[in-house]
Parts: C-alpha cells; sequence; structure tokens
C-alpha cells in the first residue's frame, strides 16, 4: 500500500500599511513637563573656567525668535509687491493591497492511500486575488517530507540500485504504454554499482539496438545523462549513437556545461578516466564514470530509443524509460524546451540510502483558468518530487483584482517502480505567492 498522505499550501500575501506622523509636545523625553514648564535643565560650559551658560526652553526659543525678527527687518525694505497664499486641504494617498485566499475554507489537501504502480490522481486549490491591485502568481513545490516505511531489503544499502523496467512506450498521442514482456519475452534491467571506481551503470535489454534501421535517418540509440553535483542541472550524458550517419554506433560524450541556458556540445569524445561500450550483441550498454566526479547523491536518468522497431501498438517506434517514470516529453520548467538539462526527471541516488516514494513520484503542477486540467494550462513544473523544489518556477501567470485562478497538482506512480514504494508515504507543500510585479 501507498499513501500519499497531504498537500497543503502556504501561502504569503503582500500589503501596504501607511503610518501616521508622531509629533513630540515640547519636552524631551528626559524632561517632564509640570505646570506648563519644563523641570530640569541642561547646562554647558562657555569657557575652560569650568563656568556654565544655562539654557531652558524658553532662553532657547527666545534667542530664535531675536534671529527671525532681525531677518525680517533686513527684508522690509524689498517687499513691493502684493501677495497671497491659499492652501488645499484634505489630501491623502491610500496604498492599494493585495490579498490572496484559498477557496473552499482556506485548505486543499491531496490524499490518496493505496496507490499501485500505474496509479494517478489529481488535486484542485482554488486561488483568489481579492486586494484592490492586479498581481503576479508564483508557485513552487517545497518542504517535501518522505516516509520510508517498506526499505528494500533486497538491496544493499552501499552495493547496487537496480530498476526494473517492464513497460515502454510507442510515439502516439497521448502515448502508449507496451509492455516489453508480451513485445520481447523480457523485461529491461539496470544496475548501478555504487561499490567501485569509477561506478558502472549497466542496462540490460531485451532487444538488440540497430544503428541501421530505424528510418529517415533516425535510428537506434541509447543514452544516460547524470546530474553529477545534483544541483538540478544535467552535467553530461554517455551515449551510443549513429553520429554521423555511418550505420554504425559511435560511443560519445555529451557536454552539459552550457545548460540550462545554452545547449549541448554533443558527439564530444569520451574523456579520459570514463568509458562507454556496447556488448552482449548490442543488448548491453556499459558506462562509467570516475566516482571522484561524482557528488554523493549524484542524479541519473537515461532512455534507450528503439527507432527501427515497431510495436504492437497503434503507434511507431518505441522508447524504454531507463529510470522509471522518464521521458523527453513535457518540459521541466515553464517556457522550457522538452528537455532542457534541467534535471528534475533524474533520480538521485545515494550511497546509504534507498529509494522512496519521493524519489519516484512524478508530479506536475500547472495554472489554470477554471477547474480542469488542459493543455491551455499555464505551466509550472514536472519532475520527481523530492527534485522539484530545485525549481525556482516563476510562471508569473496574471491575477487580477477580485479574479480566481486554479492551481493544479497531477500525480502518477511509474508501473516500473516495482516494489520499492509499498507502504511508503510522502507530505509536501504546493508555495503560492502573488506579487505585484513579475519575477519577484
Amino acid at each position: 500500500m501507498v499513501v500519499i498522505r497531504s498537500l497543503t499550501a502556504s501561502l504569503r500575501t503582500c500589503t501596504s500599511i501607511m503610518k501616521k506622523g508622531v509629533y513630540p509636545n515640547g519636552c524631551d523625553v528626559a524632561h517632564h513637563r509640570s505646570n506648563g514648564r519644563c523641570v530640569g535643565k541642561r547646562t554647558m560650559s562657555d569657557d575652560d573656567s569650568g563656568s556654565t551658560i544655562e539654557l531652558n526652553r524658553r532662553r532657547v526659543l527666545a534667542g530664535l525668535g531675536t534671529i527671525g525678527v532681525a531677518s525680517a527687518g533686513a527684508g522690509a525694505g524689498t517687499m513691493a509687491l502684493f501677495s497671497d497664499t491659499e492652501s488645499s486641504s484634505g489630501n491623502t494617498v491610500q496604498a492599494g493591497t493585495l490579498d490572496l485566499t484559498l477557496g473552499n475554507g482556506g485548505s486543499a489537501p491531496l490524499s490518496a492511500s493505496n496507490v499501485a504502480p500505474g496509479d494517478s490522481g489529481t488535486s484542485v486549490l482554488q486561488v483568489n486575488n481579492e486586494g484592490s491591485i492586479n498581481g503576479s502568481l508564483d508557485v513552487n513545490v517545497a518542504n517535501v517530507s518522505p516516509n520510508d516505511a517498506n526499505p528494500e531489503p533486497e538491496q544493499s544499502l552501499d552495493g547496487t540500485r537496480q530498476f526494473d523496467i517492464h513497460y515502454g512506450f510507442d510515439n502516439a498521442s497521448p502515448q502508449n504504454q507496451v509492455s516489453l514482456q508480451s513485445e520481447f519475452g523480457g523485461i529491461a534491467t539496470v544496475e548501478i554499482d555504487l561499490s567501485s571506481d569509477p561506478v558502472v551503470v549497466t542496462a540490460d535489454l531485451p532487444y538488440a539496438l540497430d544503428p541501421d534501421g530505424g528510418s529517415n535517418d533516425f535510428d537506434d540509440s541509447i543514452t544516460f545523462a547524470f546530474d553529477a553535483d545534483n544541483d538540478g542541472v544535467e552535467d553530461f550524458q554517455l551515449a551510443a549513437r549513429d553520429s554521423d550517419g555511418s550505420d554504425t554506433f559511435e560511443l560519445v560524450y555529451d557536454d552539459g556545461s552550457a545548460l540550462p541556458s545554452g545547449s549541448r556540445n554533443r558527439n564530444q569524445p569520451v574523456p579520459s578516466g570514463y568509458d562507454v561500450r556496447l556488448e552482449n550483441g548490442n543488448k548491453r550498454f556499459v558506462v562509467e564514470v570516475p566516482a571522484g566526479d561524482l557528488a554523493d547523491p549524484f542524479a541519473i536518468t537515461g532512455q534507450a530509443n528503439l527507432a527501427a522497431y515497431s510495436p504492437s501498438t497503434s503507434g511507431s517506434n518505441l522508447s524504454i524509460p531507463l529510470i522509471p517514470g522518464f521521458g523527453y516529453n513535457n518540459p521541466p520548467v515553464a517556457g522550457t524546451s522538452p528537455f532542457d538539462g534541467t534535471a528534475t526527471k533524474m533520480v538521485e541516488i545515494q550511497s546509504g540510502e534507498l529509494r522512496t516514494l519521493a524519489d519516484l513520484l512524478d508530479v506536475t503542477v500547472s495554472v489554470s483558468s477554471d477547474a480542469a486540467a488542459s493543455s491551455n494550462d499555464t505551466f509550472v513544473s514536472a519532475g520527481k518530487l523530492n527534485r522539484l523544489p530545485m525549481v525556482d518556477a516563476e510562471p508569473n501567470e496574471p491575477l487580477d483584482s477580485g479574479g480566481s485562478k486554479y492551481v493544479i497538482v497531477e500525480y502518477e506512480l511509474s508501473p516500473n517502480v516495482g516494489n520499492a514504494v509499498q507502504n511508503d508515504s510522502v507530505d509536501f507543500d504546493v508555495e503560492v505567492e502573488l506579487n505585484q510585479e513579475d519575477s519577484q
């Protein structure tokens, strides 16, 4: 049994407050008035002899009055023209407000139980701008708290991590799920060996990759992508593909150092200390990465593209995710291309830690003008739940005064997760912020 306990929305509102001026009434705070007079005097020395000049409020004011009279006298001879002054009173400046409220009594919990591999669900949170000025809505996922109630006894904490992939997907729209067992009589298996240096990642496929079987120069390929320092951005890929049209596989390195604002420098020579190879008649793909180049944790994902294969479903081609729930479709952050290097869809791998529901649950957040999800919604973020807080998604969705929008949270548990998350649960927040301007 898998339980998603709750989703709460924490809100921050922006308000403006005007303060009235406060004016002193005579004496300073160290002297109190008594019968209209200040009690207490201050003295200062007028020379080095120790004699003092006594100063009190009345004497100081008198002195100032003398200066004022002298100044008026000095200017009396030049004021030869009439003058008149009027004043406009009662002027007021009132600041507007941004006031973000939630529908449905102030909360919108997402509570799902008995979630099984392949299940999905949706929660809708209504947000309202009850202030007097228009605003811009930002949404982020935060405070992800997993509860791993069922550690995987079959996997060593310091040894290997294994993913059994039972399903692939064709390229139909929407995609069809394809059983690898039904198509090929077997499944794909990915193993990550953390006990060695270099770290070895192996994918065993039920189908032999073909570098010359696809149409229109789209041949089979297989790739592992790494977020080596676990900062939420892809660092490099290791791949086998026909990169030069020679109908043979090239074993290559894609440099992602310019991501996510730039693009990958593709098909580079494999660096020293790394290795990329195909074995077992192109059914096994192996990559090696120096352990010192991977943080703890690091994150990984991958995909095999069988362009030469026509599955029994209505679509053509077949993609096999090498990590549960991964796919190159759907952008990871607002306004980006389908896979631009923002590594929210990768799975974190850490020594001493096994997978939890937070590692494998796929969550998509969007903003809609109504309570139903559609292709016209404003995309916010998508990926593994525990990696979404890495994304500072600012959809800057307009929310006018008196208006309402709907934050839609969709979850899906990949059919490839296996037994790793039985009876696990996870709590997380969806933070909604209303600002006066974009990108605040």
